[in-house]
């Protein structure tokens, strides 16, 4: 999927199809995301809260229009991958609302996310550089294991 050309968003998308197949999601679009991605301050998982706010204009177009109320803490848009640049050049994340397109020499992070839903997980990332023919891993050189911490 990585390759100059290629919409961030079809990289992000592409990415939560695991969660949509196991019925933890139920779509890709970042609005529309059921948790927080900061847990509360029990170590629970954060349900995002949402207020109807009656529109009958929108209503008649068939949209609805919701609000996250009351604000919660932490990042709330999912993304699943951030640039990793230089200085002065801009930043992007990966993220289902981004739809800039991929260019050779770009290089960012992927947070390949292992998860059991609503227990325990952990999140892992891999760099990429978009090369001419699609995407070299630049992190392939660097030993992965897994670390068990005692509760």
């Amino acid at each position: 999927m990585v390759r100059p050309g290629a919409l961030i968003s079809d990289v992000a998308n592409v990415s939560f199809e695991p969660y949509i197949r196991r019925g933890v999601l139920t779509d890709a679009d970042s609005r529309s995301m059921p948790y927080n991605w900061s847990a509360g301050d029990d170590g629970a998982p954060l349900k995002v809260p949402q207020q109807y706010v009656p529109n009958p204009d929108w209503e008649a177009m068939g949209r609805r229009i919701t609000h996250v109320w009351p604000a919660t803490k932490g990042p709330r848009n999912p993304k699943v991958g951030h640039s990793v640049s230089m200085p002065k050049m801009p930043p992007y994340n990966i993220q289902s609302n981004k739809h800039a397109t991929l260019e050779e020499g770009m290089t960012f992070v992927l947070h390949s996310q292992w998860l059991d839903p609503l227990t325990a997980g952990a999140n892992i990332g891999d760099c990429y550089l978009v090369t001419d023919n699609g995407a070299e891993n630049l992190s392939c050189h660097v030993p992965l294991g897994v670390h068990r911490i005692p509760a």
